[in-house]
């Protein structure tokens, strides 16, 4: 192999690690907010349940 050609192996093996470690920051950005999310049900769930407002 050339050494032009190991120097586009090489620059192609980073953007191709850079781009699977964006999509693996996205998709726990992506699980944050899901989990956050459920948790605000829970709790408002759990509000409705343990503090019930009079309905008179």
């Amino acid at each position: 192999m050339e050494p032009t050609d190991q120097a586009f192996l090489l620059v192609g093996l980073v953007i191709s690690l850079g781009a699977c470690l964006v999509a693996g920051l996205q998709e726990l950005e992506r699980w944050r907010e899901r989990r956050s999310g459920r948790e605000d049900i829970i709790r408002a769930a759990m509000r409705l349940v343990v503090m019930p407002k009079d309905r008179d």
